[in-house]
């Protein structure tokens, strides 16, 4: 089997009894055995605690940490100060990967500063089925890499936990703490200290999607506006990068989704992003939404009126 350099698999848990050691199976089963295994219980209230440490008694390469709740940031942090590979992986411990996951990452990695794969969605009911297609590596500079976070459908660029990092990209910057969508905020900063990533075309991380997760809930308050101050994040990130095209999709998004019922006039970024001057910038927005974003402005009770009608 191959063994170089040292990987990290930084793994919070949180509350995941009834997940955790299909997750941690996976992890001790990888096929690259020069592995570190951290698992952070971030003030688990159930038997999480006690399974990580039952876990550890079998496997001398799985280390343990038990602290306060902090949320997935704070304990991802943590991980990162407490980690001794040259990469770093994270992994959610609700989730579980393929035996080849950091194998294949690691031999897609070679002279980028970053590889990723793609995932697989799965429910508590679903079947997964292994994915058998042939391996293809492709690689994609910084700037392009960049561009794509424009488009908000493409999960596999943003999350944090299917890709492998070298180390270096995580001096001097951590996960911002007490906010959801936090992969949201950290990306655009990762991938700009990078130079080349590795995209390795196999699922090989599989993503439970659980019905009672916070962020997978669309009509949850801090959901909602965590994910608008990370797009607001973003924005600023690109015009700091000279990329006015880029810039303005976000503005895009940020407006689309001000325009909305669930952003008050007291919202921090609507409070910014909230002028006339943006919303004619934004040349994307429908008719519709221009008008109710004006309405916002300079009548706001008439907008609660006519938000208050739609569906």
């Amino acid at each position: 089997m191959l063994k170089s350099s040292l990987v990290s698999i930084i793994v919070p848990v949180y509350n995941v009894e009834e997940y955790l050691p299909k997750c941690i199976e996976s992890l001790i089963g990888q096929s690259y055995e020069n592995i570190e295994i951290l698992l952070i219980d971030d003030g688990s209230k159930d038997n999480s605690g006690n399974i990580c440490k039952e876990f550890a008694l079998v496997d001398s390469r799985i280390k343990v940490y038990h602290k306060k709740n902090g949320g997935l940031s704070d304990a991802r942090n943590y991980g990162l100060k407490h980690s001794q590979g040259e990469y770093i992986s994270f992994v959610d411990s609700d989730d579980y990967v393929h035996a080849d996951f950091i194998y294949q990452l690691y031999t897609s990695i070679k002279d980028s500063d970053l590889a990723l794969c793609d995932f697989m969605s799965f429910t508590y009911m679903d079947e997964v089925k292994y994915d058998n297609d042939e391996i293809v590596i492709n690689h994609i500079e910084r700037d392009n890499y960049l561009r794509e976070l424009v488009n908000l459908d493409k999960v596999k660029f943003v999350v944090a936990w299917n890709k492998l990092y070298r180390k270096s990209l995580w001096e001097e910057f951590s996960f911002v703490k007490d906010v959801l969508h936090e992969d949201e905020f950290a990306i655009h900063h990762i991938i700009n200290k990078s130079n080349r990533i590795a995209i390795n075309n196999r699922k090989l991380y599989f993503y439970r999607q659980r019905e009672n997760s916070i962020t997978s809930n669309k009509k949850n308050e801090k959901s909602f506006e965590d994910k608008l101050k990370a797009y607001y994040d973003r924005y600023i990130f690109y015009k700091s990068q000279s990329m006015p095209h880029e810039a303005r999709t976000m503005l895009n998004h940020i407006l689309y989704r001000c325009a909305m019922r669930t952003v008050k006039k007291d919202n921090s970024v609507w409070k910014i992003m909230g002028n006339v001057n943006n919303i004619f910038q934004a040349t994307k927005l429908g008719f519709s939404v221009r008008i109710l974003l004006l309405l916002k402005i300079w009548s706001y009770p008439l907008y609660q009126k006519i938000i208050a009608l739609k569906p």
